[in-house]
């Protein structure tokens, strides 16, 4: 006990409980489900990321649907650039303005991938350094 006298100073002070009793140590709060509003404490919706293609201009109601319940889309835009490119401007276009309605942020990850992510997290681009910089 002394070496850990030492190293954590004092003993810890002494506090009295709901009886008056004194008692060593640290107090200790109890708090019901109920005075935290009835939620259990810790408990955090997961967030799922869930890969889409977007191979008709429908899925973007979808994709919209699904970023606004919380959860993360990678979606595919391959077969809509190959079949018409006109189009996929277009559903791309309403894509944009639906996910900045709520606050969303959209960003190209990669030739044929977009990703759409919900109001609450954020996203950091970095540009690739060219060689010689």
């Amino acid at each position: 006990m002394s070496i850990l006298r030492k190293i954590f100073g004092k003993d810890k002070e002494s506090f009295t409980d709901n009886e008056g009793e004194e008692e060593p140590g640290v107090p200790i709060l109890e708090i019901s489900e109920s005075e935290l509003g009835g939620e259990r404490s810790g408990s955090i919706e997961p967030i799922n990321m869930l890969r889409e293609d977007l191979d008709d201009p429908e899925k973007v109601e979808k994709a919209v649907r699904i970023v606004q319940e919380g959860d993360i889309v990678v979606l595919d835009i391959t077969s809509l650039m190959e079949e018409d490119p006109g189009m996929l401007k277009d559903s791309v276009d309403r894509l944009k303005e639906e996910v900045t309605e709520f606050d969303g942020n959209i960003a190209r990850i990669s030739d044929s991938l977009v990703l759409i992510v919900p109001r609450f997290v954020d996203f950091e681009s970095r540009k690739k350094k060219q060689s010689g910089e």
